[in-house]
């Protein structure tokens, strides 16, 4: 069910990217477009394992600016 839930959410916003684009006078090549999916899922986690760099975060105040891989807590 979440993975369903994640597909509608996909289809819905990458609609919505691609309108927004053409809007903006970009070209968005069909064949482009035919090779993107809504299956894409590696942002979800579903396990409840999140991972903090520490240290990172003690250096720059907690900010979220990328600095390197983060540590397995």
């Amino acid at each position: 069910m979440l993975h369903n839930a994640v597909v509608a959410w996909n289809i819905m916003h990458i609609g919505k990217l691609v309108e927004q684009l053409r809007a903006e006078c970009h070209v968005i090549d069909a064949t482009m477009l035919a090779q993107t999916t809504p299956l894409i899922r590696k942002h979800l986690n579903p396990f409840g394992r999140y991972h903090f760099d520490l240290d990172r975060m003690r250096q720059t105040g907690g900010s979220n600016r990328q600095q390197g891989p983060a540590k397995q807590l």
